[in-house]
């Protein structure tokens, strides 16, 4: 099977054209409706995927169909996977679509990314969308955002430092907080004054940090992000 390309945006509210953005607010249903052409001969297909959501404060997916037949999708913090096993036409049009709902309870935009998306194992490009969500109880629109890049090493040693990428939309006094499986806060450090765009900091570990699995939550002015980290010896 060939994948030959995205050529059609069918277009309700969005779309998963790059760079694409749109305005909703708060409480708003949307969807992210787009079509694509692909060259196949051997039905049934394995479509699945990964979406993340770079705030999942700001967006929540509710359903995922794909050529009107609903996906299985498994939720997990900021990330949504999804697959369906599915019949087509030969050059049928693959018809991909995400209802959603705006649930920010201020300003803010989200990231809507798909890093994966395979129809039997063929991958096609990343799609990417961008959503405004406005309150609609104020006329300006101020769009806050808080997203770690990366944290390297990981798995990192707890005697060893890590180093932490994010990106803030405005300058901010900045937190890490260190939550173990059970959510209990294990350790807490200070970034200090943080300059908006992308920041990059070396985290140092407290001596009696115990190995194992930890939730990292990045708290700043423009909002809040997660990311796993294992630590080990």
């Amino acid at each position: 099977m060939k994948i030959i390309f995205l050529i059609i945006i069918i277009c309700i509210y969005n779309s998963f054209a790059e760079f694409d953005r749109k305005t909703v607010q708060i409480g708003d249903k949307f969807v992210i409706d787009t079509a694509i052409v692909i060259n196949h001969s051997n039905p049934p297909y394995k479509i699945s995927g990964e979406i993340h959501i770079s705030n999942p404060f700001v967006l929540y997916i509710e359903e995922i169909y794909i050529n009107n037949k609903s996906a299985n999708i498994e939720v997990n913090y900021n990330t949504v996977n999804f697959d369906l096993t599915i019949d087509l036409m030969p050059d049928q049009i693959l018809t991909f679509k995400i209802n959603m709902i705006a649930l920010a309870g201020n300003d803010s935009i989200c990231y809507l990314t798909i890093r994966s998306f395979l129809v039997n194992g063929s991958a096609i490009d990343t799609l990417n969308s961008v959503i405004f969500i406005k309150n609609p109880f104020f006329n300006d629109i101020y769009i806050r955002l808080a997203w770690i890049e990366d944290i390297y090493p990981n798995p990192a040693f707890a005697s060893n430092e890590f180093f932490i990428l994010f990106n803030i939309d405005s300058d901010s006094e900045s937190n890490l907080e260190f939550y173990d499986i059970n959510g209990r806060l294990s350790y807490e450090y200070s970034l200090g004054l943080c300059k908006s765009g992308l920041n990059l900091k070396k985290i140092p570990f407290q001596n009696n940090i115990s190995v194992g699995l930890y939730y990292i939550q990045l708290k700043t002015n423009s909002g809040v992000d997660f990311r796993k980290i294992i630590i080990y010896r």
